[in-house]
Protein backbone atom coordinates (compact mmCIF):
# COMPACT_ATOMS: atom_id res chain seq x y z
CA UNK A 1 0.00 0.00 0.00
CA UNK A 2 1.29 3.82 -0.69
CA UNK A 3 0.13 6.39 1.47
CA UNK A 4 -0.25 9.83 -0.41
CA UNK A 5 -0.54 12.91 0.50
CA UNK A 6 -2.48 14.64 -2.98
CA UNK A 7 -4.56 17.66 -3.70
CA UNK A 8 -7.72 17.22 -3.44
CA UNK A 9 -9.72 18.86 -6.05
CA UNK A 10 -8.55 15.90 -8.89
CA UNK A 11 -9.37 13.08 -6.34
CA UNK A 12 -12.57 14.18 -5.66
CA UNK A 13 -13.41 14.13 -9.43
CA UNK A 14 -11.29 10.90 -9.91
CA UNK A 15 -12.92 9.23 -6.60
CA UNK A 16 -16.09 10.90 -5.89
CA UNK A 17 -17.40 12.31 -9.29
CA UNK A 18 -16.53 9.20 -11.45
CA UNK A 19 -16.53 6.36 -8.93
CA UNK A 20 -13.09 5.64 -9.79
CA UNK A 21 -10.94 3.56 -9.49
CA UNK A 22 -12.39 0.41 -11.20
CA UNK A 23 -13.19 -2.79 -8.71
CA UNK A 24 -10.90 -4.59 -7.47
CA UNK A 25 -8.71 -1.73 -6.46
CA UNK A 26 -8.09 -0.68 -3.13
CA UNK A 27 -8.18 2.60 -1.99
CA UNK A 28 -8.94 4.42 1.41
CA UNK A 29 -8.55 8.01 2.82
CA UNK A 30 -7.47 8.61 5.78
CA UNK A 31 -7.75 11.85 6.04
CA UNK A 32 -9.31 14.70 3.79
CA UNK A 33 -9.11 18.43 4.67
CA UNK A 34 -9.57 21.58 2.29
CA UNK A 35 -6.04 21.48 1.16
CA UNK A 36 -5.44 18.25 0.99
CA UNK A 37 -6.49 14.22 1.19
CA UNK A 38 -4.15 11.56 2.10
CA UNK A 39 -5.05 8.35 0.58
CA UNK A 40 -3.83 5.01 0.68
CA UNK A 41 -3.70 3.29 -2.29
CA UNK A 42 -2.63 -0.50 -3.45
CA UNK A 43 -0.24 -0.66 -6.49
CA UNK A 44 -3.36 -1.16 -9.26
CA UNK A 45 -4.94 2.16 -7.99
CA UNK A 46 -1.83 3.70 -7.73
CA UNK A 47 -1.66 2.96 -11.34
CA UNK A 48 -4.70 4.10 -12.45
CA UNK A 49 -4.69 7.65 -11.12
CA UNK A 50 -1.55 8.53 -12.08
CA UNK A 51 -2.86 7.21 -15.98
CA UNK A 52 -6.07 9.25 -15.43
CA UNK A 53 -3.63 12.12 -14.31
CA UNK A 54 -1.73 12.02 -16.96
CA UNK A 55 -4.41 11.77 -18.77
CA UNK A 56 -5.86 15.02 -18.11
CA UNK A 57 -2.50 17.11 -18.54
CA UNK A 58 -2.06 15.49 -21.80
CA UNK A 59 -2.22 18.61 -24.22
CA UNK A 60 -4.50 15.82 -26.03
CA UNK A 61 -6.44 14.92 -23.51
CA UNK A 62 -10.03 16.60 -22.30
CA UNK A 63 -10.42 19.69 -23.19
CA UNK A 64 -12.91 22.19 -22.34
CA UNK A 65 -13.35 25.69 -20.31
CA UNK A 66 -14.92 24.13 -17.45
CA UNK A 67 -11.64 21.34 -16.98
CA UNK A 68 -9.17 24.35 -15.72
CA UNK A 69 -9.39 23.86 -11.98
CA UNK A 70 -9.33 19.76 -12.94
CA UNK A 71 -6.15 19.90 -14.91
CA UNK A 72 -4.61 22.01 -13.16
CA UNK A 73 -5.25 19.84 -10.06
CA UNK A 74 -4.45 16.70 -12.04
CA UNK A 75 -1.05 18.13 -12.42
CA UNK A 76 -0.42 18.74 -9.22
CA UNK A 77 -1.51 15.13 -8.63
CA UNK A 78 0.90 13.70 -10.56
CA UNK A 79 3.84 15.72 -9.32
CA UNK A 80 2.80 14.54 -5.74
CA UNK A 81 2.36 11.18 -7.05
CA UNK A 82 5.81 11.14 -8.42
CA UNK A 83 7.57 12.86 -5.67
CA UNK A 84 6.09 10.27 -3.23
CA UNK A 85 6.38 7.04 -4.97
Amino acid sequence: MHRLKLPPTFWDDYYTGRGLPPEPCECKVVKATRTYVIVELDDEALADLKDDAGYYCDPNGPDAPYLGGIKTSARATLKAIIRQT
